[in-house]
């Protein structure tokens, strides 16, 4: 149960309801003391005739929602053509490179399309000089 009175679980219809069930609704995540939970929900009515992902079951999904830090130290070690691998790495095309300053940067929708940045620590541990330098950029 949420400590905001405005939250409620889904299958309850009304205050009545809910004063009158045996259980306290469906969790969808369980956090621990002093966690925080960073949530971007859209909810869409429809019906199964329409499209399946409609039919009457429950499904919870969850995606990455990374940090990106660009190491700047460590980014100025790299050639103009090493910057250009790390950018070209990530499938989903998180980086840029600034073709002014010449420097790597997060693009402007990086948090909303990243999901998958495991060839891009590839490619950094590839490209460091010493296994125990820090990374140019981290997710």
């Amino acid at each position: 149960m949420s400590n905001n009175e405005l939250v409620t679980p889904a299958h309850f219809l009304n205050e009545n309801e809910q004063d009158e069930a045996q259980d306290e609704g469906i969790s969808i995540v369980k956090i621990g003391p002093g966690q925080c939970l960073k949530l971007k929900a859209i909810a869409r009515m429809g019906i199964s005739k329409e499209h399946s992902k409609w039919c009457p079951v429950a499904v919870a999904t969850y995606r990455f929602w990374p940090i990106i830090t660009i190491n700047e130290d460590q980014c100025a070690t790299l050639t103009l053509d090493q910057k250009n691998e790390i950018v070209e790495c990530c499938p989903d095309r998180i980086l840029e490179l600034d073709e002014v300053t010449g420097k790597i940067v997060a693009a402007e929708n990086a948090y909303e399309i990243a999901t998958f940045t495991e060839d891009l620590a590839m490619t950094q541990t590839a490209l460091k000089k010493r296994a125990e330098d820090d990374d140019f950029v981290s997710c």
